[in-house]
């Protein structure tokens, strides 16, 4: 069985995969927490993302004394489903490209004419874009919604910090639901205007969404375009990418 592994900003995710079917998954602040939930799994193999370089190595070692198994660490120089047309790909978060790594399983092929999009709702709002057939081609990254509440709270003297559930409708009548209003409705426009903007290129018949992240569930409710949300999206992705290179 694989472990798969993402180390994000703030939470850790493991996925336990059996020939690349999703058997069950976790999610924790330290890696020793997932560690005591995985008792009953035999675990012959692990691959790693990870967002957060200062973890790689201690998750590595953990995984490698608890397991005995040496974990595939996803660089950007192993072997991806999709051709990378990035000028930058040194700089390219290896959590983005796992996220639509996840989205090409999910959705087999692309069709002429098609963009497929990947939003990772975390620390950081991450749109991924990928046109036929299968070209990386960029995308966007904002500041993630909790992280756009806690910097209105910590860079004012008088504004609390909020969370989504203060969101009620696109006029706020008071000064929290205001603020609720606001990075909301930002992150909504970023994402429209995103849509809207690939519908107007002339090799664009069609956009299709997938979501993931822990904004995800709670924001798309909100959103005009249709999205396919999948929480385990990104380990969908780091499970491709391993059964991909272990030949």
């Amino acid at each position: 069985m694989l472990l798969a592994i993402d180390i994000g900003n703030t939470n850790i995710k493991a996925g336990i995969f059996d020939r690349q079917k999703l058997l069950d998954q976790f999610i924790a602040p330290n890696f020793p927490e997932i560690i005591s939930s995985l008792g009953s799994y035999n675990i012959t193999a692990a691959s790693i993302s990870s967002v957060v370089p200062e973890k790689t190595k201690l998750i590595y070692e953990e995984v490698e004394s608890s397991f005995r198994c040496k974990p595939f660490i996803i660089t950007n120089n192993v072997k991806f489903n999709l051709e990378v047309k990035y000028k930058t790909p040194e700089t390219l978060g290896i959590d983005r490209l796992c996220s639509v790594e996840g989205a090409l399983i999910a959705h087999k092929n692309l069709d002429k004419g098609t963009y497929l999009i990947t939003i990772d709702f975390g620390t950081a709002t991450t749109i991924n874009i990928v046109k036929y057939p299968k070209l990386f081609i960029g995308g966007l990254i904002s500041p993630g919604i909790k992280t756009l509440f806690q910097s209105l709270n910590k860079q004012t003297s008088q504004l609390p910090e909020l969370t989504i559930d203060k969101y009620e409708s696109f006029i706020g009548d008071d000064t929290l639901t205001s603020i609720a209003s606001g990075i909301v409705n930002s992150t909504i426009g970023l994402i429209e205007k995103t849509v809207h903007s690939l519908l107007e290129f002339s090799d664009c018949e069609e956009v299709i969404v997938y979501a993931t992240g822990g904004m995800a569930d709670k924001l798309r409710g909100y959103l005009k375009q249709d999205i396919i949300y999948d929480k385990s999206l990104v380990l969908r992705g780091i499970s491709a990418i391993f059964e991909l290179n272990k030949k």
